[in-house]
């Protein structure tokens, strides 16, 4: 829209806004997106790219769509301006199918920032980590995808999400703790 602000929200089925008992889409005064589109209508597009099985850092079976390090460039490359992208990505790489670390992380997340930074520097990103796994998602319906190894890498991979953030200048926002809000 002409004369407005975009904002990308980028991410996996969060962002997508999958309910995980009916298996269906939160309708748009639901997901979380779609909240903002509403709060923020007057002033800024609200562009929804969220995908069910989407990776962060880690190549996806399914193909480049379903990898953020690879669909990021080109998805970008779709607008001809993005001004703030919300990165909200992570969950599935928690999967034990999945070889998960620290490091993984570390290199994935600076890889997409890098990538918005390379499509325009004055982008402005926003990071926010997966929703943290709690034991219940073992024996729920996404129990075949996680295991106990799941929850406790989810565990440890908030405090990088945050320091990446701080060490890049980029917005922070945990879900799990709507309190934690980090501006560079």
């Amino acid at each position: 829209i002409m004369g407005m602000k975009n904002i990308l929200c980028y991410g996996d089925s969060n962002a997508f806004g999958l309910e995980a008992e009916t298996l269906e889409r939160y309708c748009e005064t639901e997901r979380w997106s779609g909240i903002l589109s509403s709060l923020l209508k007057n002033e800024y597009n609200v562009i929804e790219d969220g995908l069910c099985d989407r990776n962060a850092f880690l190549k996806n079976e399914k193909g480049s769509e379903y990898c953020a390090q690879e669909n990021l460039s080109p998805c970008l490359n779709n607008y001809s301006n993005i001004d703030i992208i919300v990165l909200a990505l992570g969950t599935n790489d928690l999967q034990f199918a999945y070889n998960f670390d620290e490091e993984v992380l570390k290199t994935g997340l600076l890889n997409l920032i890098n990538i918005v930074k390379n499509y325009n520097t004055n982008t402005k990103i926003i990071i926010i980590p997966p929703v943290k796994l709690k034991n219940d998602v073992i024996s729920g319906y996404f129990g075949y995808q996680f295991n106990e190894i799941s929850v406790m890498r989810s565990d440890k991979t908030f405090y990088l999400h945050k320091e990446i953030a701080q060490q890049n200048n980029c917005y922070y926002f945990d879900f799990n703790n709507r309190l934690d809000l980090y501006e560079s």
